[in-house]
């Protein structure tokens, strides 16, 4: 999965966002989706830098768990 990550313009991030986006993707381990399983493991894989609209591109690995009957 692809996403970009976007700050506010109006302040600068108390911590470095790769620190927060990192936290965040690792926060999604055990979260159940619907038509998906279980998230058994989540990690940013690659990370641009940020435009001058503050966006930071991110390419993230999502690893699902799931039982068929």
């Amino acid at each position: 999965m692809s996403f970009k990550w976007t700050t506010p313009h109006d302040r600068k991030p108390q911590r470095p966002l790769d620190a927060q986006l990192r936290q965040l993707v690792a926060d999604q381990v055990g979260i159940f989706a619907p038509g998906l399983g279980v998230v058994t493991g989540a990690k940013v894989e690659s990370m641009g830098f940020p435009n001058p609209l503050s966006e930071t591109e991110a390419t993230v690995r999502l690893t699902f768990a799931s039982a068929s009957r």
